[in-house]
Protein backbone atom coordinates (compact mmCIF):
# COMPACT_ATOMS: atom_id res chain seq x y z
CA UNK A 1 0.00 0.00 0.00
CA UNK A 2 0.98 3.74 -0.44
CA UNK A 3 0.68 6.00 1.68
CA UNK A 4 0.38 9.80 1.37
CA UNK A 5 1.20 12.54 3.75
CA UNK A 6 0.49 16.08 3.22
CA UNK A 7 0.91 18.65 5.10
CA UNK A 8 -2.77 21.20 5.23
CA UNK A 9 -0.86 24.39 5.92
CA UNK A 10 1.91 24.35 3.79
CA UNK A 11 1.85 27.82 1.86
CA UNK A 12 2.77 26.69 -1.24
CA UNK A 13 0.25 27.18 -4.24
CA UNK A 14 1.09 23.72 -6.37
CA UNK A 15 0.33 21.43 -3.50
CA UNK A 16 -3.35 20.73 -4.21
CA UNK A 17 -2.26 19.95 -8.15
CA UNK A 18 0.01 17.34 -6.89
CA UNK A 19 -2.32 15.85 -3.99
CA UNK A 20 -5.07 15.41 -6.82
CA UNK A 21 -2.84 13.25 -8.89
CA UNK A 22 -2.87 10.88 -5.41
CA UNK A 23 -6.36 11.09 -4.94
CA UNK A 24 -7.44 9.95 -8.35
CA UNK A 25 -5.03 6.57 -7.53
CA UNK A 26 -7.22 3.82 -5.82
CA UNK A 27 -3.82 2.39 -4.24
CA UNK A 28 -2.67 5.33 -2.11
CA UNK A 29 -3.93 6.42 0.99
CA UNK A 30 -3.98 9.90 1.85
CA UNK A 31 -3.52 11.50 5.48
CA UNK A 32 -2.92 14.88 6.87
CA UNK A 33 -0.02 15.20 8.97
CA UNK A 34 -1.19 18.00 10.73
CA UNK A 35 -3.86 15.45 12.58
CA UNK A 36 -1.69 12.43 12.13
CA UNK A 37 0.54 10.40 14.74
CA UNK A 38 3.59 10.06 12.99
CA UNK A 39 5.02 7.56 15.75
CA UNK A 40 2.22 5.32 15.70
CA UNK A 41 1.57 5.29 12.00
CA UNK A 42 4.82 3.97 11.01
CA UNK A 43 4.27 1.33 13.96
CA UNK A 44 1.46 0.18 12.30
CA UNK A 45 2.78 0.34 8.77
CA UNK A 46 3.43 -3.50 6.99
CA UNK A 47 7.22 -3.87 5.73
CA UNK A 48 6.07 -3.33 2.01
CA UNK A 49 4.25 0.06 2.58
CA UNK A 50 5.84 3.04 1.01
CA UNK A 51 5.40 6.62 1.93
CA UNK A 52 4.98 10.09 0.33
CA UNK A 53 5.68 13.05 2.16
CA UNK A 54 4.29 15.95 0.76
CA UNK A 55 5.66 18.75 2.47
CA UNK A 56 8.97 20.57 3.25
CA UNK A 57 11.58 21.53 6.16
CA UNK A 58 8.70 21.91 8.33
CA UNK A 59 7.09 18.62 7.87
CA UNK A 60 10.42 16.67 7.55
CA UNK A 61 11.51 18.24 11.04
CA UNK A 62 8.11 16.59 12.82
CA UNK A 63 9.02 13.34 11.33
CA UNK A 64 12.43 13.49 12.28
CA UNK A 65 11.16 14.15 16.25
CA UNK A 66 7.84 12.38 16.86
CA UNK A 67 9.39 9.30 15.48
CA UNK A 68 11.63 7.56 17.54
CA UNK A 69 12.47 4.30 16.10
CA UNK A 70 14.24 3.33 12.90
CA UNK A 71 11.97 3.92 10.05
CA UNK A 72 12.11 0.55 7.49
CA UNK A 73 9.60 1.96 5.28
CA UNK A 74 10.75 3.62 2.07
CA UNK A 75 10.10 7.10 2.28
CA UNK A 76 9.91 9.67 -0.31
CA UNK A 77 9.59 13.19 -0.28
CA UNK A 78 7.67 15.47 -2.98
CA UNK A 79 8.22 19.07 -1.74
CA UNK A 80 5.38 21.18 -1.16
CA UNK A 81 6.30 23.16 1.57
CA UNK A 82 6.86 27.49 1.55
CA UNK A 83 10.83 27.08 1.40
CA UNK A 84 11.85 23.68 0.69
CA UNK A 85 15.26 24.36 1.52
CA UNK A 86 16.66 20.59 2.55
CA UNK A 87 14.82 19.18 -1.06
CA UNK A 88 16.56 22.03 -2.64
CA UNK A 89 20.17 21.12 -1.45
CA UNK A 90 20.15 17.42 -1.70
CA UNK A 91 18.30 17.05 -5.06
CA UNK A 92 20.72 15.65 -8.25
CA UNK A 93 18.80 17.95 -10.88
CA UNK A 94 16.59 20.63 -11.64
CA UNK A 95 14.28 17.32 -13.05
CA UNK A 96 14.62 15.95 -9.69
CA UNK A 97 10.72 15.86 -8.42
CA UNK A 98 10.97 13.48 -5.29
CA UNK A 99 13.70 12.21 -3.28
CA UNK A 100 14.11 8.82 -0.93
CA UNK A 101 14.59 10.68 2.69
CA UNK A 102 15.68 7.50 4.18
CA UNK A 103 19.13 7.69 3.59
CA UNK A 104 18.91 11.38 5.07
CA UNK A 105 17.25 9.45 8.83
CA UNK A 106 20.06 7.69 10.38
CA UNK A 107 22.25 9.32 12.80
CA UNK A 108 20.94 13.04 12.55
CA UNK A 109 22.70 15.56 14.84
CA UNK A 110 20.89 16.60 18.24
CA UNK A 111 20.77 19.38 20.08
CA UNK A 112 19.31 19.90 23.35
CA UNK A 113 18.06 23.46 25.19
CA UNK A 114 16.70 23.31 28.68
CA UNK A 115 16.32 19.76 28.69
CA UNK A 116 14.38 19.50 25.89
CA UNK A 117 16.37 17.10 22.98
CA UNK A 118 15.76 17.74 19.27
CA UNK A 119 16.80 16.35 16.58
CA UNK A 120 17.51 18.51 13.01
CA UNK A 121 18.27 17.55 9.20
CA UNK A 122 19.10 20.80 7.80
CA UNK A 123 19.32 23.67 10.09
CA UNK A 124 18.44 24.68 13.59
CA UNK A 125 17.81 27.66 15.40
CA UNK A 126 16.67 28.56 18.90
CA UNK A 127 15.22 31.55 19.48
CA UNK A 128 18.98 33.57 19.65
CA UNK A 129 17.90 35.66 16.89
CA UNK A 130 15.46 37.11 18.91
CA UNK A 131 17.23 38.30 21.30
CA UNK A 132 19.62 39.70 19.05
CA UNK A 133 16.52 41.81 17.31
CA UNK A 134 15.09 42.83 20.06
CA UNK A 135 14.07 46.40 20.47
CA UNK A 136 14.44 48.23 24.30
Amino acid sequence: MEYVLYNSLTKNPNKDEILKTFYENPHCLIKDVTTLDYKEFFENLAIDDTVTILGGDGTINYLINAVDQKIVNSVYLIPTGTGNDFFNDVKEDEDTKKILLNPYLDNLPTVEVKGIKKKFINGIGFGIDGYCCEEG
